[in-house]
């Protein structure tokens, strides 16, 4: 595992502590990079203005953190709505990867509990809920300081790589 990747994984297991005690002992697996997200503006380590986002799976969930900056900004010093529900989507998504799964959002439900400052750290988490191939419900959370601040559901729909 690259320098990188092990700062990633100890950075994310502080968080994953700090959010859910029970579940921070977990060994953390990097989530194969696809060849379909070469570009994606989350998680791709070639997107030039991306967030090169790396994504880790434990035993139940898939787990990444990222830091919110002022250009994701919507209200003044808040990180925009759009934004964390491109979070929540990349996580489920991500989550269908660590279980060897290609798919698309069919349909998403995004729930905003608190207002996510600029600058916070943000730790994602998803997992699957149902699998009925080709659909597929996943469910995705996002926490700041270890509290609660989005949570998403969503319908996949099983697809061909592209």
């Amino acid at each position: 595992m690259s320098s990188q990747l092990r700062t990633a994984t100890a950075t994310l297991q502080n968080l994953i502590k700090h959010a859910q005690p029970n579940d921070s002992g977990q060994q953390l697996l990097p989530v194969a990079k696809q060849p379909s997200h070469q570009h994606c503006v989350l998680c791709s380590p070639n997107a030039l203005m991306g967030l090169k986002i790396n994504f880790f799976s434990s035993e139940n969930s898939v787990w990444a953190h990222t830091k919110g900056s002022q250009h994701q900004q919507g209200y003044q010093n808040i990180i925009h709505g759009g934004v964390l529900a491109a979070l929540v989507d990349a996580t489920m998504c991500q989550t269908l990867f660590s279980h060897e799964i290609t798919a698309v959002t069919a349909e998403m439900c995004v729930r905003y509990l608190h207002p996510v400052p600029v600058g916070s750290e943000i730790l994602m988490q998803g997992s699957l809920v149902t699998s009925h191939p080709p659909l597929f419900n996943v469910q995705a959370k996002l926490f700041v300081n270890g509290q609660l601040v989005v949570k998403a559901r969503a319908k996949f729909f099983q697809s061909k790589a592209r």
